[in-house]
């Protein structure tokens, strides 16, 4: 028999999440060897969520309060400071590829579009 609507639209959602997945991998994958060590705006982030308040200027206060969080559950080790915004960046990929969808783009565009979100954050 012929390809359905519903296994087509599956395939487009396994894509879209084999897409996130590998973005969250890479960032993870790079965040383990370690190559890149803290950042000094990581350590503002992270002096900063020592000291919580809402004042902050350069910087929205959610930001702080997620990483303290983070923190607390993860620790402050390097994967464990870097795992949401590795996380944020899959997320990111697989909504590109849902709005693709949405707007009535084929599963082409959404591949294509989820595809530069991967390489590009």
């Amino acid at each position: 028999m012929g390809s359905t609507r519903p296994d087509y639209e599956r395939q487009g959602l396994i894509l879209l999440i084999s897409l996130a997945a590998t973005k969250f991998l890479i960032h993870f994958a790079v965040n383990i060897t370690g190559a890149y060590g803290f950042f000094r705006d990581e350590f503002y982030y992270i002096a900063c969520s020592d000291h919580l308040a809402l004042g902050y200027v350069d910087h929205p206060p959610l930001s702080i309060y997620l990483l303290k969080i983070s923190r607390l559950i993860l620790g402050d080790s390097l994967v464990a400071i870097r795992f949401l915004p590795a996380l944020a960046g899959a997320l990111t990929v697989f909504f590109t590829g849902l709005i693709v969808k949405e707007l009535g783009g084929t599963r082409g565009c959404g591949f294509g579009w989820a595809s530069s979100s991967v390489w590009v954050y």
